[in-house]
C-alpha cells in the first residue's frame, strides 16, 4: 500500500502574499491544487493523507468539493514545524489502517510548495522503496557554491551536492524507527533513515520540481505553468423557428414578450451553441445524440444540458477560457440585454464576465432569421488546460 502525505501547514511568511501559503492563487487556483491534483492522478498513490494550516479545513474543503475524488483523502491541521505536521500526519494513519496494514505500506511524503511534482517523480519514488527502504527526488547542484563567513569567503567543491526536493519516500517501519531517533526537527524526510544507520537512494529529478517560497518564485511557477498550457477551441450553432405563445428562453433567462422557440427543450440557442462548441473543442460531436437521452428522461431545461457538459470538461481537466457569441435575428434586440446574457453564462460556466463577449446583426432581411422567423446562434469557445507532467 502506498499512502501520499502532502504537507502544506506552512504560513509562508517569506512569501509575503497576505494569506496561508497553500492557498496562494496561481493562475486562478490554489498553490495547494497541483500537488492534490498530481497524487489523484498517480496510479502509484492509494490514499493521501493532506496537511493544512491550524483553521484551514473549512477553506480546504470549498477548494477540494472541485475536484473529484477518485481516492480515500485524509485532511487534518498540521503543527508549528514541519516535522510536526509530518508525525501528526503519521499518527492519524492509526485511525484508519490497522497495523498489519501500515506494517508494509510505503509512505509518500511531499511539499505542496513544491507545485511541479510529475506523475513521474512520483512512480520513481514508489517503484525504487520496491528495492530500498528510504528515497527521495533531488537534482545535482550545477551552481558554484560559496561559504561566507564574517572574516573570509571560500568555495567549496560541488561535485557530490544535491539539491533536494520531493516526494520522498520511507517504508513506514522505517519511518516509525526514524522519527521515534531524531533529535530536533529534520527537514528532510530520508534524513529519518539516516539517522537509524540506512543509506536512502537518491533519484535524479526535474529542475522545474522547484520549491515555491519567495514572490520570485511565484512569478516562475507561473510562467511555467503557462508554457504547459493547451488549447482547444470549438464551433457550435443553433437555430429554431418561433412557436407559439409561451417564454423565450435565452442564456437561460426568460426573455419577456417574445414568443417561445419551436423545439423538443426549451428552444435556449444561446445554450445549445455553447454546448456544441464545447463538444466540438472535446472533439464529441454534436448536441443531437447527447441531449437525446436526457429529453427521453423528460430534461428539457438546457442549463441541466450544460451542467452535465461542464462536468465532462472538469473530468478531463479543460476549463472555458472564453466564449464569443455571434446572433442573427430581428427580435429579441440583443444589444439591450447582451449585458443580462453575458452575466447568466458566465454565472452558468463558472468564470468571470470578461470572458463571455456577445454580438448580434439583422441580416438585412436576407434570411428568416432576419425576417423575423426565428433566431440562429453562433459560438466559438476556446478551451485550456495545464499539463501537470
Amino acid at each position: 500500500m502506498n499512502i501520499g502525505i502532502i504537507l502544506a501547514a506552512g504560513q509562508g511568511w517569506r512569501l509575503g502574499a497576505g494569506t496561508k501559503k497553500a492557498f496562494v492563487k496561481v493562475l486562478g487556483k490554489p498553490l495547494i491544487y497541483f500537488s492534490v491534483a498530481a497524487f489523484l492522478d498517480s496510479e502509484d498513490i492509494e490514499t493521501i493523507v493532506v496537511v493544512v494550516p491550524k483553521g484551514s479545513i473549512k477553506e480546504f474543503d470549498e477548494f477540494a468539493e472541485e475536484i473529484e475524488m477518485n481516492k480515500k483523502l485524509i485532511r487534518i491541521t498540521g503543527a508549528d514545524s514541519r516535522f510536526g505536521s509530518l508525525k501528526k500526519a503519521i499518527n492519524e494513519l492509526d485511525k484508519h489502517f490497522s497495523k498489519r496494514q501500515l506494517s508494509n505500506a510505503k509512505i509518500i511524503i511531499h511539499n505542496a510548495a513544491n507545485p511541479l511534482v510529475t506523475l513521474g517523480e512520483i512512480k520513481r519514488v514508489t517503484e525504487t522503496l520496491e528495492k530500498y527502504d528510504a528515497a527521495g527526488v533531488g537534482v545535482p547542484l550545477q551552481d558554484t557554491i560559496r561559504r561566507v563567513s564574517r572574516t573570509k569567503t571560500e568555495t567549496l567543491e560541488r561535485e557530490n551536492i544535491w539539491r533536494m526536493q520531493t516526494p520522498q519516500g520511507l517504508k513506514y517501519k522505517i519511518l516509525m524507527e526514524g522519527i521515534k531517533a531524531a533529535k530536533g526537527s529534520p527537514t528532510d524526510d530520508i534524513q529519518l533513515a539516516e539517522i537509524i544507520g540506512i543509506k536512502p537512494k537518491l533519484i535524479p529529478g526535474v529542475a522545474q520540481n522547484f520549491k515555491v517560497t519567495t514572490q520570485t518564485d511565484l512569478d516562475l511557477l507561473e510562467d511555467v505553468l503557462l508554457s504547459r498550457r493547451e488549447y482547444s477551441a470549438g464551433l457550435g450553432e443553433d437555430s429554431h423557428p418561433f412557436g407559439e405563445e409561451g417564454k423565450l428562453i435565452l442564456g437561460g433567462l426568460t426573455i419577456a414578450k417574445h414568443h417561445k422557440m419551436q423545439a423538443d427543450s426549451d428552444g435556449d440557442v444561446m445554450i445549445h451553441s455553447l454546448i456544441t462548441a464545447i463538444l466540438q473543442g472535446l472533439g464529441l460531436g454534436s448536441l443531437g445524440p447527447f441531449a437525446e437521452p436526457m429529453l427521453q428522461e423528460g430534461i428539457t431545461d438546457s442549463r441541466e444540458y450544460l451542467a452535465r457538459i461542464l462536468d465532462m470538461l472538469d473530468d478531463e481537466n479543460w476549463e472555458i477560457d472564453g466564449i464569443e457569441f455571434v446572433f442573427e435575428c430581428l427580435e429579441p434586440k440583443i444589444d439591450p440585454i447582451a449585458s443580462k446574457l453575458k452575466k447568466s453564462i458566465a454565472k452558468l460556466c463558472g468564470i468571470e464576465e470578461e470572458k463571455v463577449s456577445i454580438a448580434a446583426h439583422t441580416g438585412d432581411g436576407l434570411t428568416a432569421f432576419a425576417r423575423g422567423e426565428g433566431i440562429r446562434c453562433q459560438c466559438l469557445v476556446t478551451l485550456a488546460r495545464i499539463w501537470l507532467d
